[in-house]
């Protein structure tokens, strides 16, 4: 039997939502694409699974005429980060002379429509709000510990 092991990653960790410090996430993806190699060269079959919070809210708030559904913005994100995140991998695979190689997948998770999570939004999205744009927008909005962002509902999943 092989050995599986899920490596996650949060949203936040692959791009800050109050700077574009590009070197800081290439810093954290340096990181993870090293632990994944250390894995898979200790015999680890590796799942690398990701968030996307701030991807899918910077994406929301570019789209201001609301032509796309949430759920969309979430399968694009997940398509963008799966490849940047493949590209890197396999890479380094390759440089390595290892086998492996690695497969995206997009997830859809089923929910209960009748889920409190929809009627309480609590899953930060985004970047930081401006003072501006949290006195205008028509957005549910929470303080976080580096200050507003805009809030999504966050129910549990039944199945992926």
């Amino acid at each position: 039997m092989h050995k599986v092991v899920v490596y996650a990653i949060g949203g936040n960790a692959l791009q800050s939502p109050v700077a574009k410090d590009t070197h800081e996430s290439s810093e954290i993806l340096a990181k993870v694409m090293s632990d994944v190699v250390d894995l898979l060269e200790s015999g680890w079959g590796v799942i690398l699974t990701h968030g996307n919070g701030p991807q899918v809210g910077h994406l929301m708030q570019l789209d201001e005429q609301v032509s796309h559904n949430m759920d969309e913005w979430v399968s694009a994100t997940q398509g963008m980060i799966g490849h940047s995140l493949a590209l890197h991998l396999d890479s380094i695979l390759l440089r390595r002379r290892r086998p492996e190689r690695t497969a995206c997948i997009i997830t859809r998770v089923e929910v209960d429509s009748n889920d409190s999570g929809f009627t309480l939004p609590t899953k930060p999205v985004g970047p930081i709000l401006s003072d501006k744009l949290v006195m205008t927008a028509d957005w549910d909005i929470a303080e976080t510990i580096d200050g507003p962002r805009r809030v999504v509902a966050s129910p549990m999943p039944m199945s992926v």
